[in-house]
């Protein structure tokens, strides 16, 4: 449901709201890689306190609510309340306008007459790669784009088409992407997603060629654990290595919402498929209509 319709929904009292688990969420990467060689350092990129200090002054709360009202909530990391290791604990990059510029300052970066900062002659300016159609994300990205223009950085919104959008992802041709990421129940994609490019299935879907070697650590004994608590133990290590890395800008899961007629019984909707439940659904004999009494037509 929008939020237009959990509105409507809200005014039936014969309805009832129901809480989905959701296993996608949407974050901009940035590349740590040149573009035109992939063998380079990015030029801005590879420093950690400039990725910090771009963190900081996004407002993530702001964006998702922006886009979903209350259907979304920002990410603590590269994994959604639904999963089994998530931990919502994971101490963040505030948001902190006054800070962020205070940082870039430090950095060298001083503002412009153009409004846009500067070190050394070169323009903190940089190439967001955004899909289109993709109303959510063109839209997260430029509310984005104002929040970094309001402490020096001119971020260009390069708007592609899926085709040209999954070349431009595969090639690493752009500074920066606004991703989507579909997870399961299990951690274990993070391997795939955010892990350092190599064999064994390690980076495959790591756009922007973030490499650590103590998140990589960390992520594997969490793997492997065969104790579910020292599993968690060390995935939350390996979250709290990305996040204090400024990797990327986990900006939000959304919450999905469903409507159901309030005679009905219905069990907890499994994370994997509310369909599957569906055997499980009653109704009470009292509340039963004519049509509930007519036996579902035997299988071909």
């Amino acid at each position: 449901l929008t939020p237009a319709d959990v509105a409507e929904a809200q005014r039936h009292p014969e309805l009832r709201l129901v809480t989905l688990s959701a296993f996608d969420y949407t974050y901009v990467a940035f590349n740590f890689r040149e573009a035109d060689n992939r063998d380079q350092p990015h030029a801005l990129f590879t420093e950690a306190p400039l990725r910090r200090a771009i963190a900081m002054a996004v407002d993530r709360q702001a964006i998702a609510r922006a886009l979903f009202d209350t259907l979304a909530l920002p990410l603590y990391g590269p994994f959604v309340r639904a999963q089994i290791t998530a931990d919502t604990t994971i101490e963040q990059i505030p948001f902190n306008r006054v800070a962020a510029a205070r940082l870039l300052d430090s950095l060298g970066w001083r503002m412009g007459p153009d409004r846009v900062r500067r070190r050394g002659g070169e323009r903190l300016a940089f190439r967001a790669l955004v899909p289109t159609p993709n109303r959510l994300r063109e839209r997260a990205a430029t509310l984005m784009q104002e929040q970094l223009r309001q402490v020096g950085i001119a971020m260009q919104l390069d708007r592609a088409d899926p085709r040209r959008f999954e070349q431009q992802r595969l090639s690493g041709d752009f500074d920066v992407i606004f991703g989507l990421r579909s997870t399961a129940p299990s951690p274990r994609d993070l391997r795939a997603h955010w892990g350092t490019h190599g064999e064994n299935g390690w980076g495959t879907l790591n756009d922007g060629r973030y490499s650590s070697a103590a998140f990589d650590r960390a992520l594997e004994s969490g793997l492997t654990a065969r104790d579910p608590a020292a599993a968690k133990r060390y995935l939350r290590s390996a979250y709290t290595i990305i996040v204090n890395d400024a990797a990327a800008l986990f900006l939000y899961e959304p919450r999905t919402l469903a409507a159901v007629h309030k005679r009905f019984r219905v069990p907890t909707w499994r994370n994997d498929g509310w369909w599957r439940s569906l055997p499980e659904w009653t109704v009470e004999p009292a509340e039963r209509l004519p049509r509930d009494a007519r036996p579902a037509p035997a299988p071909r």
